[in-house]
């Protein structure tokens, strides 16, 4: 049992590595982790440091910088029905928007390049429930926002601090983010951002299934893994008393 703490130990530590590479191959956006952190018993994923690089022809570098990312997941709703996210935190230090002369933005080239395509979505289940989920509390904060763009040929660039700062309840549906996100940064004077950047997401066929399989398939890993864990680390201590 010593040893399969020690693989779990061992399989969280070379995690981000991991990520970086998946994300790099399927997506070309080079993805760079600072920190994470995993507790398996209390639920609790945090990363930070997060940068995620565009790819290599586009004319600035930077995506996104996030300071923060949490979710704390109740662990007793892993094998229930409806999974409980108690509080999932999204702090985003700067967000870089670069539309091309074509008029694509890297906000949708990323989205695109996450959707499976048609040929490897599987069929649909009609006896399958769809998942279920509730975000309890949702913070979304947003400090700086570069834009780039193309005006008659040129680059051009500019930057804003509308220094969101949204907070949303008992989240069921990832649809209820999508209207009161977009009306704070209609608030905050850059229609722009939610319209080049939630359009990305919400134009996009499947996109809330996908992010659905996306929480589905992170909370139940979690709770696997705290299952796990905490049989071998009991193992460990039972023999200790022996």
């Amino acid at each position: 049992m010593l040893i399969m703490v020690i693989a779990i130990w061992l399989g969280l530590s070379f995690l981000p590595v991991f990520l970086e590479k998946v994300v790099e191959g399927d997506t070309g956006f080079g993805l760079e982790i600072g920190k994470l952190k995993i507790n398996p018993f209390t639920g609790v994923v945090e990363l930070q440091q997060v940068i995620l690089a565009n790819p290599e022809d586009f004319p600035d570098s930077d995506f996104f910088y996030i300071n923060q990312m949490k979710i704390n997941v109740d662990v007793s709703s892993v094998f229930e029905e409806r999974k409980v996210i108690e509080e999932l935190v999204l702090d985003i230090r700067e967000l870089g928007l670069f539309t091309n002369e074509a008029g694509k933005s890297n906000a949708t080239i990323l989205f695109q390049a996450l959707m499976p395509s048609e040929e490897s979505r599987p069929s649909p289940d009609p006896g399958k429930e769809p998942f279920q989920f509730i975000i309890e509390r949702l913070v979304i904060r947003l400090h700086t926002v570069k834009l780039s763009y193309y005006s008659r040929g040129k680059l051009r660039t500019r930057k804003i601090e509308p220094n969101l700062d949204l907070e949303l309840n008992d989240i069921t549906d990832l649809k209820q983010v999508i209207k009161p996100l977009r009306q704070e940064l209609n608030r905050k004077g850059i229609p722009i951002v939610a319209q080049t950047l939630l359009n990305s997401i919400t134009g996009l066929q499947g996109y809330s299934k996908n992010a659905g399989g996306w929480l589905q398939n992170s909370v139940e890993s979690l709770g696997e893994g705290a299952v796990e864990t905490g049989k071998a680390v009991k193992n460990i201590l039972e023999k200790f008393k022996k």
